[in-house]
């Protein structure tokens, strides 16, 4: 490229991320997308993850006690924080993998969950995805309830206890699990 061109390229640049494009030509804007609220470990948790949590949670309800409890009872966010942290730990393991039988079984429930087909069409619509990327989302809760299952909830139920004496379980097991955790607030 000649030394005018590259010249000219420099400052039509320069005036495009300054705002002061040559007259006709529109001007890009920024644009918030999304907004950090909090990472974990490795792992980001989005205003947008909070958002669709909540979307979730009205329809597809944990079989887990401790994840089944009400969003005034367990927030959102110490969800999704929880949800992080557990998603490494299980890691790709396949003791929590859940078999391709049970996520049609969750997917089939979920669908049940809407009043009619459109509905769940335009819940998907609203998020920009697709079933299959929805599906995903429900196979990553399926790997989260199992880890849990596993590491909190055979204890609770060889000891006969109930679904507060679960939670409670979950929430100590949790509190020391978040200690071994960096979790940082943005902003």
């Amino acid at each position: 490229m000649p030394r005018y061109h590259r010249l000219s390229f420099v400052a039509l640049l320069s005036g495009l991320l300054w705002g002061l494009a040559p007259s006709g030509v529109p001007v890009a804007r920024a644009e918030r997308v999304d907004r950090i609220l909090y990472v974990v470990g490795e792992r980001l948790v989005c205003a947008s993850d909070v958002a669709f949590e909540s979307d979730i949670l009205r329809i597809d309800q944990s079989p887990v006690p401790a994840l089944a409890r009400s969003i005034s009872d367990y927030r959102v966010e110490d969800r999704l924080i929880d949800a992080a942290i557990l998603r490494t730990r299980a890691g790709d393991s396949s003791v929590y993998q859940p078999s391709s039988g049970d996520i049609q079984r969750r997917w089939e429930r979920f669908q049940e969950g809407w009043a009619r087909p459109e509905d769940l069409s335009r819940f998907l619509a609203s998020w920009g995805i697709n079933d299959v990327q929805l599906q995903g989302a429900l196979y990553s809760r399926m790997v989260i309830e199992r880890y849990i299952q596993r590491h909190v909830g055979l204890a609770v139920q060889q000891a006969k206890g109930s679904a507060s004496d679960y939670i409670a379980a979950y929430d100590r097991w949790m509190a020391d699990i978040r200690k071994s955790v960096l979790i940082r607030r943005s902003g």
